[in-house]
């Protein structure tokens, strides 16, 4: 049963089906599932993060995939660059200045904008960044 996934929760009670777990998230508490071993195992742009043998599907960071036109419509989000070009899309930047990615995915400095980007797992080609970019951090 989906229909709990990303519903408001205070406790694993209150979730049901395969997403039976209250992932308390900042201010945010959500209903998801546990046991991921890559984000591929969680919904698509949410996240696997491991902390020790426990590991637990996690929302998005805030803003990201948000359609945009340009950075003002990123503004105020976790994910403040305007991909303008393909996606259209919010994306997370500023990778690898001490601020990691979420889960692991990976940050990739894409040279032909002079940024660096959290890319998810699905967005490398063969392990590689896009648009012929470098990996900072896997």
């Amino acid at each position: 049963m989906m229909t709990s996934l990303g519903a408001a929760c205070s406790s694993d009670a209150e979730c049901a089906g395969d997403f039976a777990t209250c992932v308390m998230d900042g201010a945010d508490s959500y209903c998801s599932s546990e046991g991921c071993t890559s984000s591929a195992d969680c919904q698509p742009t949410w996240f696997c993060e491991r902390e020790g043998d426990d590991s637990v599907c996690k929302k998005p960071p805030v803003g990201y995939r948000m359609a945009c036109a340009g950075p003002d419509d990123c503004a105020g989000t976790a994910a403040t660059y305007c991909d303008s070009f393909q996606s259209h899309s919010c994306l997370i930047q500023g990778c690898g200045s001490g601020s990691p990615c979420p889960g692991d995915w990976s940050c990739c400095e894409i040279s032909l904008i002079g940024v660096t980007l959290c890319i998810e797992p699905s967005g490398l080609t063969d392990g590689s960044c896009p648009a012929g970019g470098t990996l900072v951090m896997p």
